[in-house]
């Protein structure tokens, strides 16, 4: 069986391995992980604002094309949707309720 490992990406890991020019670097791997669904990135609409705004600064000098591919990569994943979704109905008052009364 194989188990995922959820993981919320930190806007400055994103930033160090698009930038360094170092391919073993522990950023660079963490987005290979990504790509290849090692791991299942978590997120809200707050950190995919983040990530897009960040990306977008002109002193990383990024272009377009990578920015989308890389946010694109990060919030269309099915088993990240599927997290968002199980933590959303987590977090409803009812389910909280049921589990406080548990």
């Amino acid at each position: 069986m194989e188990h995922s490992c959820y993981v919320v990406i930190d806007t400055n890991v994103l930033v160090s391995a698009l930038i360094t020019r170092n391919e073993e670097s522990p950023t660079v791997k963490i987005l290979h992980f990504l790509a290849e669904s090692k791991i299942v990135p978590v997120y809200s609409t707050e950190i995919m604002d983040e990530y897009k705004n960040v990306l977008r600064r002109p002193k990383f000098h990024l272009p377009e094309d990578i920015i989308d591919s890389v946010v694109k990569e990060s919030s269309n994943t099915y088993k990240a949707q599927k997290v968002k979704r199980d933590i959303e109905r987590n977090n409803q008052p009812a389910n909280r309720e049921r589990k406080a009364a548990g």
